[in-house]
């Protein structure tokens, strides 16, 4: 089962996690903002969004790769389930 995304993700846009689980086990300060955004060729269009990388600039001055399909906009996320 897939949760349908809000908005699609653009280079500029201010991202955290999706879930919970992957703010609370990561390193990274955040919001983050997307620098990149790097697509590779699938043959299953149901799994592209496992298939695209985007390179994260982290408030902490990091830059990490994240799955494209575990990350959201900032503002969409409820404050109550921000970590």
């Amino acid at each position: 089962m897939t949760i349908p995304r809000q908005k699609p993700l653009h280079i500029g846009d201010l991202v955290d996690f999706r879930s919970s689980f992957f703010a609370s086990i990561s390193e990274k300060i955040r919001p983050g903002i997307i620098l990149e955004i790097e697509k590779k060729e699938v043959e299953n269009s149901e799994y592209i969004n496992n298939q695209v990388s985007c390179l994260v600039l982290w408030a902490n001055g990091r830059t990490t790769n994240e799955f494209y399909s575990i990350l959201e906009h900032y503002d969409d996320i409820p404050r109550d389930s921000r970590v």
